[in-house]
């Protein structure tokens, strides 16, 4: 697989045998750019899984046809992409996992070890149950979502529709991943009107 790696990194760069890269304006016929992101398995068990296990379950999964490759690199693995929208589903698209462990990502130049890509963080949807209904608004989604993680998106139609007030984040890993919290108490507006609230992983 590293091999298709290599291929792909010399057609961006458009580098033929005796030759030197060549780095200004794209001639009419460029080489296809790829995108790449590096990932990683959070392994429960003692014995990680087989490489090609991971690779084939995870890409059918993606069902992305033949805009995605995947290759082992070590304890890593290298994704490159056709189309830059496949990258970026997958990127906030998640939790993704392989049976009970969790597989992260990062974005990834395709350039440098990706062993040094730091991947300390992934996207999850939380739910925030206690919340009152007149407390039920974008602003308060975000306070609340703040204190957990990175607020990368607020669920505003079903905050509107009064369903559910929920954000997505992106959870650090140094953090606890826990399907409950414990209440938590929260003051909003001048009054300090105290809130307790849990939190649900979706």
């Amino acid at each position: 697989m590293l091999d298709k790696v290599s291929q792909c990194f010399a057609a961006t760069l458009a580098i033929s045998d005796g030759t030197q890269p060549t780095f200004g304006v794209a001639k009419a016929a460029a080489a296809p750019t790829y995108c790449f992101d590096v990932g990683r398995l959070l392994s429960l068990g003692r014995r990680s899984p087989e490489s090609s296990a991971v690779i084939g379950t995870l890409t059918s999964v993606w069902d992305l046809q033949n805009r995605l490759q995947m290759g082992a690199h070590g304890d890593r693995y290298i994704l490159w992409f056709t189309m830059a929208e496949d990258e970026r589903y997958l990127l906030g698209g998640g939790p993704w996992f392989y049976g009970r462990s969790l597989f992260v990502m990062a974005e990834y130049d395709g350039l440098h070890d990706a062993a040094s890509v730091s991947i300390d963080s992934f996207p999850v949807w939380v739910e925030m149950l206690g919340l009152p209904s007149r407390l039920m608004t974008n602003e308060a989604a975000e306070k609340v979502g703040v204190t957990l993680g990175h607020v990368d998106q607020v669920d505003k139609l079903g905050i509107k529709r009064g369903i559910r007030s929920r954000v997505k984040i992106f959870h650090d890993l140094k953090d606890p991943v826990l399907e409950a919290f414990p209440s938590v108490p929260f003051e909003f507006g001048s009054a300090k009107f105290p809130v307790q609230l849990q939190f649900r992983y979706d």
